[in-house]
């Protein structure tokens, strides 16, 4: 697996209305949220399969077990 591989996380089953990929962003880097985050350097989403990749900066900040559970993302998060 090379090492861009490590940074970067599938977040599935975002809803149909998500505007832009900073809800992601937010998601990701805040500890409220997601406290094994860390600083997001690129989201790529995929309206079509309501998916988002998320590239963080360095590997630590990979999320793995921050996202082991369902989380439920809403478009309205501020």
């Amino acid at each position: 697996m090379a090492d861009d591989d490590r940074r970067k996380v599938v977040a599935s089953n975002l809803p149909s209305d998500m505007p832009t990929d900073s809800h992601v962003t937010i998601f990701f880097e805040s500890p409220r949220y997601c406290p094994a985050g860390g600083e997001v350097c690129d989201v790529e989403m995929n309206a079509e399969d309501h998916s988002a990749v998320v590239t963080f900066k360095d590997r630590s900040g990979t999320p793995s077990h921050c996202i082991s559970t369902p989380v439920t993302l809403h478009s309205n998060v501020r």
